[in-house]
């Protein structure tokens, strides 16, 4: 099955990009997800403490959120979770919401969709 990879957006200075391994989930089948996050620009120069979390209705993400020590202006990192479809069909239409916090703020990025 061919994989699929979006730009996801860029907010508060963290640009993130998304790529499923296989954009089609067989029943009870599990894929990949990466989630590659740069530190464009953020305000606060190198970034402490930042967490990653990624959700998706009908199905489970593990781990549901991963967390970076520390992310460097212009540095980026690649993360992977691993998405399950928990029902006995074939997914071919899903959505994976991606947020990212740090300094106790908040970001939402567009999520992953298919189709």
């Amino acid at each position: 099955m061919a994989s699929a990879e979006k730009h996801l957006g860029n907010v508060g200075g963290i640009s993130v990009t998304g790529r499923m391994e296989d954009e089609i989930i067989g029943a009870q089948q599990t894929t990949t997800y990466t989630l590659s996050i740069t530190n464009t620009d953020a305000t606060d120069g190198d970034l402490t403490d930042v967490k990653v979390a990624v959700k998706m209705i009908g199905g489970k993400v593990h781990p549901p959120h991963v967390k970076i020590p520390l992310l460097e202006r212009g540095e980026t990192e690649h993360r992977v979770f691993l998405v399950h479809n928990t029902t006995d069909d074939v997914v071919v239409e899903y959505s994976l919401q991606n947020q990212i916090s740090y300094a106790e703020e908040v970001h939402d990025f567009a999520p992953f969709t298919r189709p």
